[in-house]
């Protein structure tokens, strides 16, 4: 029996410009890499992004540190995103038909929906970057 393979964490490094609680925002040089992925939103005229992160190793502002997300299977999870809400409008659209009510069917999509809405929302901590190091910082002695 062969093990699922999991899509490689995603992992950068970058300063701490924040810290909330337990979360921290993260500025992160921009790299050609950074054009598909939504975890970080662009700042600074594109020139870096900003990423928000569980604080997991109590980062302070000024840090360097690398962040990582969790483990993720982008075909499972590119399906929960997008094709199980289809199917479920879907299934909205059926239900209206069975039932000759256009009301039961939009009661039917909405109640699945907000189902994996709030399974998405529980999950949350799956798909949130997380501090895992703190690099010490490079001083003029050590360069």
């Amino acid at each position: 029996m062969t093990k699922r393979k999991e899509s490689p964490r995603l992992k950068e490094k970058g300063e701490v410009i924040s810290v909330t609680n337990n979360m921290v925002k993260v500025a992160i040089p921009r790299e050609a890499k950074c054009g598909g992925c939504k975890h970080c939103v662009s700042a600074g005229n594109g020139k870096y992004m900003l990423a928000e992160a569980y604080n997991t190793r109590e980062a302070k502002i000024g840090d360097s540190v690398i962040i990582e997300s969790g483990n993720i299977n982008q075909v499972s999870d590119g399906f929960l995103l997008f094709i199980v809400p289809l199917l479920m409008i879907i299934l909205g659209f059926a239900a209206a038909e069975i039932t000759g009510s256009p009301l039961a069917g939009l009661l039917t999509a909405v109640v699945l929906l907000a189902g994996l809405f709030t399974y998405f929302r529980l999950s949350k901590d799956k798909y949130q970057m997380q501090v895992t190091d703190i690099i010490e910082p490079v001083t003029a002695k050590e360069q």
